[in-house]
């Protein structure tokens, strides 16, 4: 049989798309760009039907039959092709012959063993469902799938749509969804927009930053080659989110904005700077699309946010940052490696990203319950991914706001996210509470570090002569102990011998070179 007779669409990818689809074939393997899905279910299920629901929802969008070429003969760049049958095989097993504890370590090995697998993108279906029962009417449902083919926001319409399906079936009943929009859309719209007024409008907002001004990468041990996920999630009290909340419906800003201004004046303070960068993840679907709210696709982006203060309040500040945000959205859609490419840092632009997980996944698996006679109910369901950067901020709102790190822990050491967790609840507090105190006196300290730091620091129980100065205190003690470590940082352990050897030689260029009083 001709394959070609099972192509039904070929067309570009979107830039997101295209970062994507490199950074897979330049790695091979690994767990980055895997999105995964974990949900328990609990109700009537027939895994048969739960099989045909899964292929039914392949079947209505393009997107989930679709393989990814990096190069196609006589065409321009990559491709995305869409075929127009793909058969779905949902992988089953029955785990409650194990205990509790069992269960849970056995479905740990097997979402680990998942995400490593990952996808090849030129051949496999880029999705992979799993279902494991539990006990009676209770499954655990591992649902993966490769980033390039949707963002965060499509799971929800996905998991209503499978409901609908399965009642469907289970009943025999007609579906009654709307025809699904192809993704083809949006990218037809994208290659219609404005590429020079986009490139002209981000060149002209990061004019003049020339410094990095990323989160230091801070560890007590040398910085090792991979990434070692870790994570650290906590919330906000009620009270302080429903502050901040009104502080910025004060402002006319949303509380996406508020978070990046605060996350921007403590990149400040921990640079020494007025002017920060980071990367912030835009939902991307343009409202000008027909039915773009429930298209299934990748349509992010990520883009960068500068704060640059002046002589202002949090407040004021706070305002300034909600008109550049709304005036950046006109071209939120142009690719960050060509808005790097304008720019004097290049790819050291941004070294993190804030993430704003503003999909109702729950509120929509309820809504879908509602519908008559639900068979069962999807709960607990919990998102993770790995990004290609060493940091992520990811937040999520609620009555009481949840904040994760989400971080290579061979780059950043668990006591120093810590802190960073501390400054971001005290900044919040400051901006929540005293929003008029000026935007780069913004408190990071909380009271515990500042005792520790004025207190437990320099109880050091050490007199000196008052005519002692640093310089002689030091060499006194090379002389006593000039093979003791003297110095532990960024990967770099010195002595007390080598650290004065290289102060001495440093001492010596400035002289040289008329920098420092002889003498």
């Amino acid at each position: 049989m001709d394959k070609t007779k099972n192509i039904q669409n070929i067309y570009p990818l979107s830039r997101m798309q295209e970062g994507m689809l490199f950074h897979s074939f330049l790695q091979k393997e690994g767990a980055a760009y895997i999105e995964q899905s974990v949900f328990t279910i609990k109700g009537r299920l027939r895994p048969e039907l739960f099989e045909q629901s899964v292929q039914s929802v392949i079947s209505r969008h393009d997107i989930f039959r679709t393989v990814f070429l990096p190069h196609v003969a006589q065409l321009n760049g990559p491709r995305q092709v869409v075929l127009r049958e793909r058969e779905f095989r949902l992988h089953r097993e029955d785990l409650t012959h194990l205990d509790e504890a069992e269960q849970s370590a056995y479905l740990q090995r097997f979402k680990e063993r998942d995400r490593l697998k990952g996808f090849d993108l030129q051949k496999d279906m880029l999705m992979r469902v799993s279902l494991f029962k539990t006990a009676d009417e209770k499954y655990v449902c591992v649902w993966s799938h490769h980033h390039i083919l949707m963002d965060g926001w499509c799971l929800g319409i996905v998991l209503q749509e499978f409901m609908h399906m399965y009642r469907a079936i289970e009943s025999g009943s007609p579906v009654t969804l709307a025809p699904a929009k192809p993704y083809s859309t949006y990218i037809t719209w994208l290659t219609d927009q404005d590429k020079d007024a986009a490139s002209e409008y981000w060149k002209g907002y990061l004019a003049g930053c020339e410094t990095p001004s990323g989160l230091p990468k801070i560890s007590a041990r040398p910085q090792e080659k991979g990434y070692r996920k870790k994570e650290l999630l906590f919330s906000l009290d009620q009270n302080l989110t429903d502050r901040l909340k009104t502080i910025a419906k004060e402002e006319g800003a949303t509380l996406a904005v508020l978070m990046q201004t605060v996350w921007g004046l403590m990149l400040q303070r921990y640079n020494r700077t007025d002017d920060a960068v980071f990367g912030a993840v835009v939902s991307g679907r343009p409202s000008v699309i027909d039915g773009v709210e429930s298209m299934i696709g990748l349509f992010i982006n990520t883009v960068p946010v500068r704060i640059k203060t002046g002589d202002e309040s949090f407040r004021e500040l706070l305002g300034r940052c909600q008109k550049e945000m709304l005036d950046s959205e006109a071209f939120s859609y142009h690719p960050l490696a060509d808005i790097q490419s304008q720019t004097e840092l290049k790819q050291d632009l941004i070294d993190h990203i804030i993430v704003f997980e503003n999909y109702p996944i729950q509120q929509q698996m309820r809504d879908a319950e509602k519908e008559s006679d639900a068979p069962f109910r999807i709960g607990n369901v919990n998102v993770s991914e790995q990004s290609g950067y060493d940091f992520n901020l990811i937040i999520a709102p609620g009555d009481e706001l949840i904040i994760k790190f989400s971080y290579n822990a061979n780059v950043y050491d668990e006591v120093w996210i810590e802190s960073v967790k501390g400054h971001l609840e005290e900044a919040l507090r400051g901006a929540a509470f005293n929003p008029d105190v000026p935007a780069d006196r913004l408190p990071m300290l909380g009271q515990k570090e500042k005792s520790r730091i004025i207190g437990e620091f320099n109880d050091t129980k050490t007199t000196y002569e008052r005519d002692e100065s640093i310089i002689s205190l030091f060499s006194r003690q090379v002389k006593k102990t000039p093979d003791h470590q003297a110095l532990h940082a960024g990967g770099l352990t010195m002595t007390y011998r080598e650290l004065d050897e290289r102060s001495t030689a440093f001492a010596r260029i400035l002289l040289e070179n008329g920098l420092a009083p002889k003498g």
